[in-house]
């Protein structure tokens, strides 16, 4: 093989104009194009992961049969679902998780999204402060609460609704009593002039009560699926009566108490939905690597 000459090792005649150009105005550009990108960064470093969480979500809704609705038909559908209260409580991103997690799994997903928030410790001692001022109709519906309260921070779950299930109807059916709603025997009018005994359904539209938090209130503390409970025949489902019995309360002390405490919960159950969200991305990431 022919040795090479050094001429051929030179650089190209434009070698140096291109380099001028590339230091001169692409890498300025490439700067100036890139800025936006890097302070949007150090202002939200988690932004990478967002996206990536927004472009899951995104994917995980499209495989549901609802992405070919129309929002409104969507939004209408959730107005009438029992669960659509805890929906409507939560922000964005932590509203589609729940809405993706209820048509993925079912309630028992969502029982273990509200379990953590609902024993946390923070979020307890909110509820006590609140029902020590709250116009409960004696001491010893303060008692069964306090007691209740106890046996969902410890997880108990047989033990806290048959202590949460009287006080908490007793609940609404003072509140009604205190707005001259019922009589003293919790008698509404009747169309015949007399008057009947009211069941605790019929007082949540008297009473004022959001519309999404009446359908939660009917269709999952009372109402057909509650009623083993109420009548004490229950055959399991002691936890998601008692988690959906604290809600209730939250619920009850924010529309009487002014207690302010669904805030408070939809925070701290949104965070628990991202965080779950976060977990099972990993996961799956992991599982595809």
């Amino acid at each position: 093989m022919p040795e090479q000459t050094s001429s051929e090792h030179e650089s190209h005649p434009l070698a140096p104009l291109i380099e001028r150009a590339l230091n001169g105005f692409v890498a300025p550009l490439l700067k100036s194009v890139l800025a936006p990108v890097k302070r949007a960064l150090d202002a939200n470093p988690e932004l990478p992961v967002n996206l990536a969480i927004g472009w899951d979500a995104l994917e995980r809704f499209k495989a549901t049969p609802d992405y070919h609705e129309p929002i409104a038909v969507i939004r209408h559908r959730w107005d009438e679902h029992p669960l659509g209260y805890l929906h409507r409580g939560l922000p964005g991103r932590a509203g589609l998780e729940f809405f993706l997690t209820v048509k993925e799994r079912d309630e028992e997903a969502v029982l273990d999204a509200l379990e953590p928030v609902l024993r946390s410790s923070e979020l307890l001692a909110s509820v006590r402060g609140a029902i020590e001022a709250a116009p409960l109709h004696d001491g010893s519906a303060r008692q069964q609460v306090a007691a209740g309260l106890g046996h969902v921070q410890r997880a108990e779950w047989a033990l806290a609704w048959p202590l949460l299930i009287v006080p908490v109807e007793g609940a609404f059916r003072a509140t009604a009593r205190s707005r001259n709603i019922v009589d003293d025997a919790q008698r509404l009018p009747s169309k015949d002039g007399g008057r009947h005994r009211a069941k605790v359904e019929d007082l949540f539209e008297l009473l004022g009560l959001e519309e999404a938090f009446q359908v939660f209130l009917r269709r999952r503390v009372y109402g057909r699926i509650a009623n083993p409970h109420r009548h004490g025949t229950p055959r399991g489902g002691h936890r998601r009566q008692s988690l959906f019995l604290m809600i209730a309360l939250i619920g009850w002390l924010d529309a009487v108490a002014q207690a302010q405490l669904a805030p408070e919960f939809f925070t701290r159950f949104g965070r628990e939905l991202e965080r779950r969200q976060m977990t099972s991305l990993q996961g799956r990431l992991r599982g595809a690597a």
